[in-house]
Order: structure tokens, then C-alpha cells, then sequence
């Protein structure tokens, strides 16, 4: 996506308390890894991390 150090955070659909999230830099593995037959059963949300968030003041 934007940029070429993006991070993304991988968390399985069905798991709590932060069970089984981790972080990847390719995207192209991350497509691999959730398509591939051995996992495909499980759901996963994929979000790339935001570093530098902006702050929004309201008066």
C-alpha cells in the first residue's frame, strides 16, 4: 500500500486476550499465508499498523 516499510497486524477471527496476533512487512506473504490449504479454515483480520497517528484536537 502507501509507502514501502508498512506494517501489518494479523489477528485471528475466533481467538481473545491477543492469542495468536502477529506482525508481518509483506503483504504478498501475508495473502500467501491466509490462503494456504494448512490455515484455511481459520479467519483472519488484517490491518496495517499505524505508526505516526495524527492527533485531532476539539475545542
Amino acid at each position: 500500500m502507501d509507502g514501502v516499510r508498512n506494517l501489518w497486524i494479523v489477528k485471528p477471527g475466533a481467538q481473545s486476550r491477543g492469542r495468536g496476533i502477529f506482525m508481518m512487512n509483506n503483504l504478498e506473504e501475508i495473502l500467501a499465508l491466509v490462503q494456504s490449504p494448512l490455515i484455511y479454515e481459520t479467519k483472519y483480520v488484517v490491518q496495517k499498523y499505524m505508526g505516526k497517528l495524527a492527533r485531532l484536537f476539539v475545542a
